[in-house]
């Protein structure tokens, strides 16, 4: 988006050096605070921006989270995104960039959907920076000296997107930004000791042990297969699990739900199917067989 927006004020604007003196001083200074940060931080000389770069681009040790086709995006507004508005906001942002190839907006977002294209490694957070220009780019699609878009329809459009706004914010006001804390408050507030699981311990996030939301005293515990995990369940033991189905007919006999994180209302309805590719993380309560 910076190299973008230099670009755009070079070669559009085509604004000279005496120009943009304040602005690259600016990005200078900033640029000299950052690498004195890291020699404080690392103990030695370094430039981290360049360091993630090769660690993730050139050694391509961002794909060890999963790979995805180039046009995986353009699924992703549709089943990991907020439903309706997000398709509609994605592809108005593209209509702007078509019908005003030299503005600002083109130049600055543009380039960072093409690279994020391009990496193999694709998450929906990595195009969060185009969400704050999105309203504008929709305006900038849509405006039109047409005598047409002056018609009342156009109101009834403007009120629809208006009130789906309002219900996204609405429900996005109640819910955390991460789901899962409404798993760690469940249990804390349950005050469960012992929790097995089998996969992903769900205190230990990208390879980091949280402590935040671990209640003293709880015990989680590993099991490698549905067998082991069997043996060391005990009657009343909560187990952990990252699916409201149990990996095994035999923990579906003896194992009853819980706690979800998502409301069993939320998962039928299933706006825009992205429950599809949901963690649903679950507790359930077994008992011994016999």
């Amino acid at each position: 988006m910076v190299l973008g927006f230099l670009s755009w004020v070079l070669v559009i604007e085509k604004r000279g050096f005496k120009d943009t003196t304040s602005l690259f001083v600016g990005g200078l200074t900033a640029f000299l605070i950052g690498v004195l940060v890291d020699r404080w931080g690392y103990g030695y000389w370094t430039f981290s921006p360049y360091n993630y770069y090769v660690y993730s681009i050139v050694e391509g040790k961002i794909d060890l989270g999963g790979t995805s086709p180039w046009w995986d995006y353009f699924r992703r507004i549709w089943t990991e995104s907020w439903p309706v508005l997000a398709p509609i906001y994605f592809f108005g942002m593209i209509g702007a960039w078509v019908r005003f190839p030299r503005n600002l907006f083109t130049w600055s977002y543009a380039p960072l959907l093409l690279f994020n294209i391009l990496i193999p490694h694709k998450e929906t957070r990595f195009l969060f920076p185009m969400a704050h220009a999105a309203p504008l780019l929709l305006v900038m699609a849509l405006q039109s000296k047409n005598k047409l878009w002056k018609k009342p329809w156009r109101r009834l459009l403007v009120g629809i997107l208006g009130a789906l706004n309002v219900v996204a914010l609405l429900i996005l006001m109640f819910v955390p930004a991460s789901m899962p804390t409404r798993f760690y408050d469940y249990v804390y507030h349950q005050e469960i000791s012992e929790i097995y699981f089998m996969g992903r311990d769900p205190y230990v996030q990208l390879g980091i042990p949280l402590y935040f939301y671990r209640p003293e005293g709880l015990v989680t515990k590993r099991a490698e297969s549905v067998d082991a995990l069997k043996r060391m369940m005990e009657d009343g033991l909560l187990l952990f699990h990252t699916s409201r189905t149990l990996p095994s007919p035999e923990l579906q006999k003896i194992c009853t739900p819980e706690f979800s994180i998502y409301p069993e209302w939320l998962r039928s309805w299933n706006p825009g199917g992205f429950m599809r590719n949901a963690n649903d993380w679950s507790l359930f309560s077994c008992r011994r067989e016999g």
